[in-house]
């Protein structure tokens, strides 16, 4: 998505001017970004610290940076999800708290793509790509927070704070800070994917079915980088089976994964491999996805899956078939 389309606050902006001086790296960027209270702030600042990094005026990535709670703004309730109140998309207030939960979601979405980039590090095994991609990931999710902003005040005369909303993404986030297989499998291919799912099948038809085509219109835009963002999860989580643990990439096109300029297919397993030994490298990266989704994530993972997204962006059904309520059908 064009960040041209996100209306950055002149407040905001205000805020990152005053500032620039002295984030001299990425992660100076990144830490201002997490600690910011205004979520118009965080926007504005990764907007303007992609440009930075993509132009080279910034090129030092910095040292490892760890903040378990990020800033959030004042006047929004932070509920834990089994206490949130139901929304209904019969009634504009329905539907209003909807947009109001996507508001939400994409702000704790800017601090999860920033974080990833500021608190993981393994010596050499990261290159320089993985930070671009998690740097321009934030940029996409600053650009979705500020156009459900603008939705929400324009079509429902209402405000990021009118309602409630929940935590459980930042939980997750704590509980994979020490686990960069932990992070990629569960925020942002798990969670990620999920999204999509509802996105598709439940949220843009409720909108259109109640009259909102605005609503609707403005999700299919952003489900397009949304599942580019859950490839860059699939792919990174690749990258390390190939490159931590010696696997065989099963990306479904056969190419590299690993982004390093490092080859890894199936084809790796050799010209004169049996059926079962190409089987089983294709398998061996959905084990340890279904590993790590078992460590950190509890119960089975939920359908309907939007299968269609999910496999534009390179996830295959044996990651997440056998982990769901579909498994044996």
């Amino acid at each position: 998505m064009d960040d041209s389309t996100c209306v950055v606050t002149k407040a905001a902006a205000a805020v990152v001017a005053d500032t620039e001086a002295t984030c001299l790296t990425l992660r100076d960027w990144g830490s201002f970004v997490l600690r910011s209270e205004d979520p118009d702030v965080k926007a504005a600042a990764t907007l303007r610290a992609h440009a930075l990094w993509e132009s080279g005026v910034i090129t030092d990535i910095g040292p490892v940076v760890e903040i378990d709670e990020p800033g959030r703004p004042s006047n929004v309730e932070i509920l834990p999800p089994g206490k949130m109140p139901r929304r209904g998309f019969g009634s504009e207030r329905g539907r209003a708290a909807m947009i109001h939960a996507l508001v939400h979601v994409e702000c704790v979405a800017i601090d999860l793509s920033w974080d990833i980039a500021l608190r993981f590090e393994r010596g050499d095994t990261l290159p320089r790509q993985f930070f671009s991609d998690w740097v321009r990931v934030a940029k996409e999710e600053a650009t979705h927070y500020s156009l459900l902003r603008d939705r929400l005040r324009e079509g429902y005369g209402m405000v990021y704070g009118d309602f409630p909303a929940h935590g459980g993404l930042w939980k997750d986030a704590l509980a994979t800070k020490d686990s960069l297989f932990g992070r990629l499998a569960i925020e942002h291919c798990v969670h990620e994917a999920r999204g999509l799912d509802i996105t598709r099948l439940q949220t843009i038809p409720k909108f259109e079915r109640n009259g909102d085509a605005a609503s609707a219109d403005l999700l299919r835009i952003i489900l397009r980088d949304e599942v580019t963002h859950t490839r860059d999860g699939c792919t990174w989580f690749k990258y390390l089976c190939v490159n931590d643990l010696g696997l065989v990439c099963d990306d479904p096109e056969g190419q590299a994964s690993d982004k390093a300029g490092n080859s890894g297919s199936v084809s790796d397993v050799g010209a004169d491999a049996s059926e079962a030994d190409v089987c089983a490298a294709v398998d061996s990266i959905a084990a340890k996805f279904h590993e790590v989704v078992q460590t950190y994530y509890r119960g089975k993972l939920k359908g309907p899956f939007s299968k269609q997204d999910r496999a534009a962006a390179g996830m295959p059904t044996s990651w997440y078939i056998p982990l769901s309520d579909q498994a044996g059908r």
